[in-house]
């Protein structure tokens, strides 16, 4: 049972989330606890309020097709080469990373964008070793849950959603290419500040490299 603290930052950041349009799914672990999955998923505060009186330790999923985001899961479990990998294409592609970021507690990443309405599957490998996307039919955990394996979500400094813009998915050319720079920083703050988290693994972007633990 989490405690009551946490049980309460769980429930904000899911009203907090569902606030910016972003359908929330409750999760034990990983996997959903209502009967149709991400398909559940709802921007309503009442029933997320139902969910988590139900299941007050529950971890907060965001659909992600449902809530127009493209999320690219920078994977390094058990070996996995995400961050290479994700470095990698960045130079290929000439991608700055300068986007809302979420650092997961096993030391990979969730790099969110914003779709434009694009219609993108969720993939696995597709853009290299340890790279998955989670989009149409998707959905991934955000902070402040806590991983299967121990440890919390956070987003990176400087890169929370109340911090940070989207970077908006390209129109053209079509992927593997979706990440231009980020536009002008967001400025609506969120009731919280424990969702940070400090520097650590490697320096993906210029800001992060530059950011201050």
């Amino acid at each position: 049972m989490a405690r009551g603290w946490q049980v309460s930052k769980l429930l904000d950041a899911a009203k907090w989330y569902a606030r910016q349009g972003w359908p929330v799914l409750a999760c034990r672990g990983r996997a959903p606890l209502t009967p149709h999955g991400y398909q559940d998923a709802t921007t309503d505060a009442a029933t997320l309020a139902k969910w988590w009186g139900q299941w007050p330790d529950a971890n907060v999923g965001i659909a992600t097709g449902a809530a127009g985001l493209v999320v690219v899961d920078v994977d390094t479990h058990d070996g996995a080469p995400g961050l290479d990998s994700w470095r990698d294409l960045r130079g290929e592609l000439g991608l700055d990373g300068e986007t809302v970021t979420c650092e997961t507690p096993i030391g990979g990443l969730h790099v969110y964008d914003r779709g434009n309405g694009r219609q993108v599957r969720c993939s696995a490998g597709k853009l290299g070793h340890g790279l998955d996307v989670k989009a149409n039919g998707g959905y991934v955990l955000a902070p402040p849950s806590v991983h299967p394996d121990g440890g919390t979500y956070g987003w990176a400094m400087g890169y929370g959603p109340h911090e940070h813009a989207l970077a908006a998915l390209a129109a053209s050319p079509p992927p593997p290419n979706p990440w231009p720079p980020a536009s002008p920083r967001a400025s609506a703050m969120p009731p919280w500040q424990a969702w940070r988290v400090p520097c650590g693994g490697v320096a993906l972007t210029r800001r992060q490299s530059r950011r201050r633990c």
